[in-house]
C-alpha cells in the first residue's frame, strides 16, 4: 500500500466512522469509538483497552504516555456506556446491504451467509462464558471463550453480520457469576447449533 492508498483508506475509515458516530451519543464516546476502531485495526500489541487507549487515545506529543483518566474512560465506554451494541450491529447490516450485496448480482451463488464458531484463549476465569472447553484454534480443550458468528460474503468482501458469545450450561446456571459479569437475565443456555439457527 503506497502513501496515496494509505491516505485514501484513512479517509474512508473516518467517513465510515462518521456514519456510526451518532450511535455512541455525546462527543467524548464518539471520540473513544474512533480511537477504539483505530486501535483494533492498527494496534500491534495486545488488543486490550489499556495499550490501545495509551496509543490511540488522542494524546498530543507533549502529553505523557501514561494517562490513567483516558484508560478509565475507554473502559467505561466499553462496559457501562449507554450506547446499544445492537444498534451498531444493525447499522453494519445496513452498510452490508447497501455497499456489498449489490456486487453479488454478478456472482452465480449470490450473497452467502457463513455461520461458524471461533474460540478465544483466556488465562483467567472472570470473562463471561470462559471455561475449559473445545478450542478450535488450538484443536484441543483449553480455557477459552467461544463465539458464534454470522458472516455475509459477497465479491465485494465479507462482513460480520451478527454474533453471540456462547454461554456454557454451567455459566448459565450460576446466578452469582452472571450478576458479577452483568449477563442479562434473558440470556439462557443454548447449544451452539441453536444459537446459530437464531442468527439465520
Amino acid at each position: 500500500m503506497d502513501t496515496i492508498e494509505l491516505r485514501a483508506a484513512a479517509d474512508r475509515l473516518v467517513n465510515v466512522h462518521g456514519r456510526f458516530a451518532p450511535l455512541f451519543g455525546r462527543e467524548e464516546p464518539q471520540a473513544h469509538s474512533l480511537g477504539y476502531l483505530r486501535g483494533s485495526l492498527l494496534g500491534t500489541d495486545r488488543k486490550s483497552v489499556e495499550p490501545m487507549a495509551l496509543i490511540f487515545g488522542g494524546f498530543s506529543p507533549d502529553q505523557p504516555r501514561i494517562h490513567q483518566p483516558t484508560v478509565l474512560s475507554w473502559q467505561r465506554f466499553l462496559t457501562v456506556s449507554p450506547w446499544e451494541a445492537q444498534d451498531v450491529q444493525q447499522e453494519i447490516q445496513a452498510v452490508f446491504n447497501e455497499e456489498f450485496v449489490p456486487s453479488a448480482s454478478r456472482w452465480s451463488i449470490g450473497t452467502v451467509g457463513v455461520i461458524d464458531e471461533s474460540s478465544f484463549v483466556k488465562r483467567g476465569t472472570e470473562s463471561v462464558g470462559v471455561q475449559r472447553q473445545w478450542c478450535g484454534r488450538l484443536g484441543k480443550e483449553e480455557n477459552c471463550q467461544v463465539g458464534v458468528f454470522l458472516v455475509g460474503v459477497t465479491p465485494a468482501g465479507s462482513v460480520l453480520l451478527d454474533h453471540q458469545l456462547y454461554l456454557p450450561e454451567r455459566w448459565a446456571a450460576d446466578r452469582a457469576r452472571r450478576e458479577k459479569t452483568r449477563v442479562p437475565p434473558e440470556i439462557t443456555f443454548q447449544t451452539k447449533l441453536a444459537t446459530a439457527s437464531c442468527k439465520m
